[in-house]
């Protein structure tokens, strides 16, 4: 479900923030930081929640994140009553920036600590062990390993 979710997530934070930053300056919400913070948050959001749906094209997110705040400054040079000015996008390439490593580190943390057998895991499996008749496992120990490979490897519960 969440695997799901998360690019439905990352597709929309970014359409809202290219709305924010392209649309009039009236409709821009203020939390009462100072835009450098907000710039920061939103990016390093969009990195996040790109870097965590799409796990496994971390550069092609790098590229999206990153060329979106180059292209939402660029467009806003364009657009009347907005300024694109080199601090706010360098401010939107280190929040990006950061929050798609922090992303990869998360994802990365989770599926060696908590997700082993986990469906979003880069191909590691955990189930029972099918052993060979006369084999000296017990039935209650667990093989892991990658996907498509015959070989495994056991691991026991303690």
């Amino acid at each position: 479900m969440l695997r799901r979710l998360l690019p439905i997530l990352a597709w929309l934070l970014l359409a809202a923030i290219a709305f924010v930053t392209l649309s009039p300056i009236g409709f821009r919400p203020e939390s009462g930081l100072s835009p450098n913070y907000e710039r920061f948050a939103a990016f390093a959001a969009v990195g996040l929640m790109f870097a965590l749906a799409y796990p496994r094209h971390i550069w092609l997110v790098l590229l999206l994140v990153l060329g979106a705040a180059i292209a939402f400054e660029a467009l806003q040079l364009v657009t009347a009553g907005r300024h694109g000015r080199l601090w706010d996008l360098v401010v939107k390439l280190l929040g990006g920036g950061i929050g798609i490593a922090a992303g990869a580190v998360l994802r990365w943390v989770w599926t060696r600590m908590v997700g082993l057998g986990d469906a979003t895991s880069p191909g590691l499996t955990i189930r029972p062990c099918s052993s060979p008749p006369g084999h000296p496992r017990e039935s209650g120990d667990l093989c892991f390993g990658r996907r498509h490979r015959k070989r495994r490897f056991p691991l026991s519960r303690e």
